[in-house]
C-alpha cells in the first residue's frame, strides 16, 4: 500500500513537471527561432547565412521597379533565381503582368557561387538604423530595389533601398554589385531589355 502511494506521488510530480515545462515554452513565446547558447549560458539568435541556403526550397529574388508613373507606362524587371532556375521578367503596371520572360536553367553548383558573390556584396546587409523603412511612395522620380530571399517559403531577407538617396531604405549592402550578379546571370539581358524604360 506504502509503494502504491509512492509511485501515485512520483507519477503527479512526473506531471506537475510536464504542465511547468508547457507553461514556461508558451510563457516565452512558443518562438521557433534558432537560437544558440553562448559561455555564459544566455539564448542568442544564430545569424542568417544565405550561402548556406542552397537547396531545392531556397530562392532569391530581385527587382528593380522604375519611377511612378501611368500604370500603362510603368515597368519592373524581376529576377529569380533558384537552385534549378534563372529566370528575368519584365512586369508591366502595378499589378505584377508580365509582359516578357527570359528563362534558363541553373544547377546547384552555380547557384551556390552565385549566393556567395550576393553575400559578398551584402545582400542580407540591413542596415542599423534606416531613417525611413516603408518603401512606400519612395523615389517616385527614380528607381527602387527590392532583395528578397526565401526558405520553404518563409521570407528571410525583406530589403530595399532607391537611386534618389542613400538616406531611406533598409538595405545595407551594394547595389551596384548586386545589380551587375542578377544582370550577369543571362548571357543575352542587354537584348532582353532593351527598349525597356525604368
Amino acid at each position: 500500500m506504502e509503494r502504491y502511494i509512492v509511485m501515485r506521488i512520483l507519477l503527479a510530480l512526473f506531471l506537475l513537471f510536464v504542465v511547468i515545462f508547457f507553461i514556461v515554452r508558451l510563457a516565452g513565446g512558443g518562438d521557433d527561432a534558432p537560437v544558440t547558447e553562448d559561455v555564459a549560458g544566455i539564448q542568442e539568435e544564430v545569424p542568417f547565412i544565405l550561402s548556406e541556403q542552397n537547396n531545392p526550397d531556397s530562392t532569391v529574388r530581385f527587382t528593380i521597379v522604375g519611377k511612378t508613373n501611368a500604370p500603362e507606362d510603368h515597368r519592373e524587371i524581376r529576377f529569380t533565381i533558384t537552385q534549378t532556375a534563372r529566370r528575368a521578367e519584365i512586369l508591366k503596371g502595378y499589378d505584377g503582368e508580365v509582359i516578357k520572360t527570359l528563362s534558363l536553367p541553373n544547377t546547384p553548383s552555380s547557384y551556390q557561387e552565385f549566393l556567395y558573390a550576393i553575400e559578398a556584396e551584402g545582400y542580407t546587409l540591413e542596415r542599423s538604423e534606416p531613417t525611413i523603412t516603408d518603401v512606400r511612395g519612395q523615389c517616385s522620380d527614380g528607381k527602387k530595389y527590392l532583395y528578397t530571399s526565401r526558405l520553404n517559403g518563409v521570407v528571410t531577407t525583406d530589403l530595399w533601398s532607391v537611386s534618389c538617396s542613400r538616406k531611406p531604405g533598409t538595405f545595407g549592402g551594394d547595389r551596384n554589385g548586386i545589380v551587375k550578379l542578377f544582370e550577369r546571370q543571362f548571357p543575352d539581358f542587354n537584348d532582353f531589355d532593351r527598349g525597356v524604360r525604368l
